[in-house]
């Protein structure tokens, strides 16, 4: 997403919360829904834009430095 690259994604949970809305979601054993999901985003350039920007937007809600500072919440909070 960050390098402005569409997303489709397994629905594994840690990844419906990390892409959101901002990628095509598929179940993980749906082989036709990956290969219609790939064939939309190769044909269709406004489907294939819309998933660059929606991406490039979501990555911004992620950083390093906000990974630690949570990471340090959890570390203050056990001990």
């Amino acid at each position: 997403m960050a390098c402005g690259v569409p997303v489709i994604s397994s629905n594994a949970k840690a990844m419906q919360e990390v892409v959101g809305n901002a990628g095509i979601i598929i179940d993980t054993k749906d082989v036709d829904g990956f290969t219609q999901a790939m064939r939309g985003i190769t044909e269709d350039d406004s489907l294939a834009q819309h998933y660059q920007l929606t991406g490039l937007r979501r990555a911004n809600d992620f950083s390093w430095k906000q990974c630690a500072q949570e990471t340090l919440k959890c570390y203050e909070k056990i001990l």
